[in-house]
């Protein structure tokens, strides 16, 4: 396969399918990738940094597909320009709620900017391709976080130890504001709930009960806590995946997901009441 491309605004072209492109196609996303930074010269410290096409997704989705590739020139390049022009900052009532609002006077920030802003803030270099390629299949068969009171309450972790038959999970306070408010939620598909073990904080924990023959209820409060819950002997899981860790959130109440991972600062982006762009 052969391509050329007949001038510098041709690099946004190149940039723009990788998003979902590269984790399907490493090797030639990358050529993609490097073609297309080195067009625009946004991978060259000695070159002023020019934006040819004045709209913020374009650096958004470069700058995660930099810190996806291992860019890390371009990343800091990109980095400071976001954090000169797209004014990250808090807003409305609630001094939790963060945001960038791209220099765009509105009355909330665009969520799906946000959205890719964030991932370049909360993903290691390789993540994103882990979404695509990742074995997700443990998932069906062991027991999963469900029922999050999001966005109140925040999940930070929960994957299995099959191994050693225990769930992990933590929690933390999605807004200080509901920071020690009751709380409550599930987890489903145990082998016996009759057998569980729930600590928290490293201690036992009796505030929960079962609801079915495969789930319990935990009753704890809006914070930063880490849950164990031990729902198996080790060795007696049953299952041929025993020794691998999987990641098994669900769903949160009603519509809204449950984040399976919080990011370093706990950033929220909020979401745009509507959409002009879909």
């Amino acid at each position: 396969m052969a391509y050329t491309m007949p001038d510098k605004l041709a690099g946004y072209g190149t940039l723009a399918p990788l998003f979902y492109l590269y984790p399907q196609a490493p090797e030639f996303g990358r050529e993609l990738y490097e073609s297309g930074i080195q067009q625009l010269g946004w991978n060259s410290r000695k070159d002023n940094f020019v934006q040819a096409i004045d709209d913020p997704r374009w650096l958004s989705m470069v700058l995660m597909l930099a810190r996806e590739l291992g860019d890390v020139t371009t990343e800091q390049r990109l980095s400071s320009v976001a954090e000169r022009e797209f004014g990250p900052n808090f807003f409305g009532d609630d001094p939790d709620r963060f945001a960038w609002r791209f220099g765009l006077e509105e009355p909330y920030p665009r969520g799906q900017l946000n959205g890719l802003m964030i991932l370049s803030e909360i993903g290691e270099p390789g993540a994103w391709g882990r979404v695509y390629n990742g074995s997700y299949t443990p998932q069906f068969h062991l027991p999963t976080v469900e029922g999050v009171d999001f966005p109140s309450l925040g999940i930070s972790e929960a994957h299995n130890d099959e191994a050693a038959g225990q769930l992990h999970v933590t929690t933390y306070a999605a807004t200080s504001a509901d920071s020690g408010n009751e709380t409550s939620w599930r987890v489903t598909q145990l082998p016996d709930p009759e057998i569980v073990t729930v600590y928290r904080d490293g201690s036992i924990f009796t505030h929960w009960k079962r609801i079915g023959d495969k789930a319990i209820e935990i009753n704890s409060t809006i914070g930063t806590h880490r849950f164990r819950i031990v729902w198996s002997t080790p060795g007696k899981t049953g299952k041929p995946l025993a020794g691998k860790k999987s990641i098994v959130m669900s769903a949160a109440r009603s519509s809204e997901a449950s984040p399976t991972s919080a990011p370093a600062k706990q950033y929220r982006p909020a979401a745009p009441s509507s959409c002009s762009c879909c």
